[in-house]
């Protein structure tokens, strides 16, 4: 009984393995289906408010999308969702699209004001895109090791690992 346990275990985790990387990434439903590139004109700070101050960017706010859109400014059925929320009183709940482990300290100041990286190095096409991406961008450690070491910047184990 005990090698047939150990047997199915290991058929799980070879089966698990083999499967295609988009399978294993968590599928991401936002609550209105943001075209950012009809908001390409904008600084992704319009929208994004933190990104040049703190770690994390920021995702708009209900408050932000009415700055612009409290009245309509299209006939997409999507916009009139911002108004619909805000008068139920509810907040966007938007879905993170990137991540980086829990153990990892990624600051977009750091990133943004001080070595001015534009946002595409990161976040590649993302202002060109017409619909929200349907899974989670895991960021993995090889994509910043590259970034720092074709810019000669340090990438010591400390200097992101807290």
């Amino acid at each position: 009984m005990k090698w047939f346990l150990s047997g199915l275990v290991i058929a799980f985790v070879v089966g698990i393995a083999a499967l295609p990387p988009d399978l294993l990434q968590k599928k991401v439903q936002q609550p209105i289906a943001f075209n950012h590139l009809v908001h390409k004109d904008l600084d992704c700070a319009s929208c994004h408010e933190f990104v040049k101050e703190q770690a994390f960017a920021g995702l708009p706010s209900l408050d932000v999308c009415l700055g612009c859109h409290e009245s309509a400014v299209t006939e997409n059925p999507e916009e009139e969702k911002i108004r619909q929320l805000a008068a139920e009183g509810k907040p966007v709940v938007w879905q993170r699209l990137f991540r980086q482990p829990s153990h990892v300290f990624y600051s977009h100041r750091r990133h943004v004001t001080i070595a001015k990286l534009d946002c595409q190095n990161c976040h590649g096409k993302m202002g060109e895109s017409q619909s929200p991406p349907q899974s989670v961008h895991n960021l993995t450690m090889e994509e910043c090791i590259s970034c720092h070491e074709a810019k000669g910047v340090r990438a010591g184990c400390v200097d992101c690992h807290r």
